[in-house]
């Protein structure tokens, strides 16, 4: 079995400090992954998360400073990709 090289499901926080960072994160095979951002500056936060092979839906997570959003979603095991495009730092995590 391959070890996979990016965060799984529970570890985290994941710095994206920068417009365009992103990273890959795992989910759950069996049931629901929740996927939260937290804004840790003081602008405007978005978050684009998509599921990745095969490739799903683009959704957005506005995310206010200060604040953290959250989704829940049954991505079935598959990994997705979370991208900050804003200008505010952000962390994100799944749980």
């Amino acid at each position: 079995m391959a070890v996979p090289t990016h965060p799984v499901v529970g570890e985290g926080p994941v710095s994206l400090p920068f417009f365009s960072d992103s990273v890959v994160l795992s989910t759950w095979p069996w049931t629901t992954t929740t996927l939260c951002g937290t804004n840790v500056g003081d602008g405007y936060g978005l978050l684009r998360v998509q599921q990745l092979r095969p490739a799903g839906s683009i959704e957005f997570m506005e995310i206010r400073p200060g604040t953290t959003t959250c989704i829940e979603r049954w991505w079935s095991g598959l990994d997705i990709n979370a991208m900050n495009v804003s200008s505010s730092p952000l962390t994100v995590r799944t749980y």
